[in-house]
């Protein structure tokens, strides 16, 4: 993957965003169809809040290459994002599917399906995230959550921390 590889990838994880957008457009410019140059074009998108547009380049680059997990996962996470979360929740579905060993797209899915009050599913997700990473944090978090929220929809919500009676 050359547009990751290459510095316009290293600018975007130093948070220089004008400058890897202005390398991936240059990219575009030579080759409209450079699937990874579309996706991470997105995901700066997305960073910088130009939701539409995270949107129709990550859609764009799956158009072209369907099978990259990581642009369904960061599909995923702009739909959520957007409030569209049934199709979050299938973007995530087909990032697992290529990419079962991806913990991030397993917690992030356990939480749009937290959100979809499917708390059963959301823990078996959150469920797989920490099999495959013990140590992340967010996803025991996650899962506490939606632990908690399962049971408050049962109508049994534990009191707060701040009202136990120790005597």
């Amino acid at each position: 993957m050359q547009a990751q590889a290459g510095l316009e990838f290293r600018l975007q994880e130093q948070r220089q965003l004008a400058q890897a957008a202005g390398i991936y457009r240059e990219i575009l410019a030579s080759n409209a169809d450079h699937a990874d140059a579309l996706h991470w074009l997105g995901v700066i998108a997305y960073q910088t809040g130009d939701l539409p547009a995270a949107l129709d380049l990550i859609s764009r680059s799956l158009a072209i290459n369907p099978k990259s997990a990581l642009a369904h996962a960061n599909l995923g996470h702009t739909l959520y994002t957007l409030g569209r979360l049934e199709e979050s929740l299938a973007s995530y579905d087909k990032a697992t599917a290529l990419r079962p060993d991806h913990a991030d797209s397993y917690n992030n899915r356990g939480s749009v399906l937290n959100n979809l009050r499917r708390h059963d599913e959301a823990l078996d997700s959150h469920g797989k995230a920490i099999a495959l990473r013990p140590d992340f944090a967010e996803a025991h978090s996650n899962r506490s959550i939606a632990l908690l929220e399962r049971i408050g929809d049962q109508g049994t919500n534990p009191k707060p921390i701040g009202a136990i009676n120790s005597k």
